[in-house]
């Protein structure tokens, strides 16, 4: 009877910890459609200053960070971390913090997208791993799918 309630605690416990880690979304505008409107996925090292020219104050969430905008040119001012080197023995990780990178994209309706950094090879092609030679950091913006880039900002 003890063990089966010391399962339901944890089983409780990890449940809880799973949803509030889930994607987090943000509107800028309540006022526009949803038709006309378009919900970009962020991940957790991307944190958004300010989105045409408007300072953002994003909620932001473990997992991945919705924010929901008008389709059409969009133009953002981002700080990012990125984790350049870990070590799973030691625990260790090298982090950089890279501030003020501007980016634009044409975001349409109906479409999912994507914003991440990552590795990308010298041909601008994202590998499916970051193991090898020529890859350099970039923040990526895919549609659809998570390799699936439209725009790679080198970085």
């Amino acid at each position: 009877m003890k063990k089966n309630f010391n399962l339901v605690i944890i089983f409780t416990v990890i449940s809880i910890h799973v949803l509030s880690c889930g994607t987090t979304k943000n509107v800028f505008d309540e006022s526009i459609p949803a038709e006309n409107s378009v919900t970009i996925k962020l991940e957790p090292s991307i944190k958004v200053k300010s989105y045409n020219g408007i300072d953002t104050k994003l909620k932001t969430a473990m997992g991945w960070t919705g924010f929901t905008i008008p389709v059409g040119d969009a133009s953002f001012l981002v700080d990012l971390e990125v984790v350049g080197s870990s070590n799973a023995i030691t625990g260790s990780k090298t982090i950089y913090n890279i501030d003020n990178v501007e980016f634009s994209y044409k975001f349409e309706h109906g479409k999912e997208y994507f914003i991440r950094c990552w590795y990308t090879d010298e041909n601008g092609k994202v590998p499916v791993s970051n193991i090898g030679t020529g890859l350099k950091m970039s923040l990526i913006i895919c549609e659809g799918g998570f390799y699936n880039a439209v725009y790679i900002k080198k970085l």
